[in-house]
């Protein structure tokens, strides 16, 4: 099972729409920030809705692999996963 704590990321969006985290940080006793190196995305929980004409599929979650930057001085990188939920528009930091 995996646990969800709430995350403040920065991310840029393409001239297409694509959403591109670049770092995010998380609240432990202090604010702790990461750069992200690399990503990975995976769109999740495609959800199925009724319309007037047709029936269609908008997708309701987003989850990342992002490599980052543990410790940057000494080059030390970690793998972590982000989710980003379109329906509450909020960011999560997931830990297996």
């Amino acid at each position: 099972m995996k646990k969800e704590y709430p995350v403040d990321v920065i991310c840029q969006f393409t001239a297409e729409g694509k959403m591109i985290p670049i770092k995010f940080r998380i609240k432990e006793e202090e604010y702790k920030e990461f750069r992200i190196i690399s990503y990975n995305e995976k769109y999740r929980h495609l959800e199925y809705r009724q319309g007037f004409l047709t029936d269609y599929q908008i997708v309701s979650e987003i989850d990342y692999t992002c490599r980052v930057w543990e410790d940057e001085e000494r080059e030390i990188e970690k793998e972590v996963c982000l989710r980003y939920c379109m329906r509450e528009m909020r960011w999560r930091y997931l830990i297996k």
